[in-house]
């Protein structure tokens, strides 16, 4: 059996080459709508947004007492986010986070299940821009409002933190998110470290 490489298929100097990176990374608009350039990104995170939405309700929406399938799946991604994700790392106290935790699962899941459906093969959370976002929003979320209420933005923490700038501020608080929780950093970091190899 021959194999021919793309290489040897042309000689040197022929219309073999790598595309432009902005070829890859940027998408063309598909339509726009009032100004706004909807692409294939965008359209993925429009779909898998409203099919989690859909399966949450439909799932849960009127619970039996004996579920049906649909119920017991949605039962199932529940119960897994809060006892296998918050309360197995982050602790008892990671209860309150599990509604927050399961809308993350089921947007990066649904995201996902786009890569293996045929004639789209494109998960939206490849796109650098969504991680980034889904992780600075979860930095907020454990970082300042569950260390320091809805208000945290405005006004001294209890250990006299005053107003800095955000970077500083947002780091400060997740260290005292991590002493109201009964942690040091070191046993944070550890944590924090464990979870990330598991």
């Amino acid at each position: 059996m021959n194999l021919i490489l793309a290489a040897d298929a042309h000689p040197y100097g022929g219309n073999f080459g790598v595309p432009p990176a902005g070829e890859i990374f940027n998408l063309p608009a598909l339509f726009e709508i009032g100004g706004l350039e909807i692409t294939r990104t965008w359209l993925i995170i429009l779909f898998s947004l409203i099919f989690a939405s859909i399966f949450m309700l439909m799932a849960l929406g009127n619970p039996k007492v004996v579920p049906n399938k649909l119920q017991a799946a949605g039962e199932s991604v529940v119960e897994f986010v809060r006892d296998g994700i918050a309360v197995d790392i982050i602790g008892p106290e990671g209860k309150k986070f599990a509604p927050f935790l399961t809308t993350i699962f089921l947007f990066v899941l649904f995201n996902n299940m786009f890569k293996i459906i045929p004639f789209v093969n494109f998960p939206a959370t490849s796109r650098i821009a969504i991680p980034l976002m889904l992780a600075l929003v979860t930095l907020v979320v454990f970082g300042g409002l569950a260390a320091a209420g809805w208000w945290w933005w405005h006004g001294p923490r209890a250990e006299g933190l005053a107003r800095e700038e955000a970077a500083g501020h947002l780091a400060r608080l997740e260290l005292c998110w991590l002493g109201e929780v009964g942690l040091t950093a070191d046993e944070g970091l550890a944590r924090a470290t464990g979870s990330a190899l598991r």
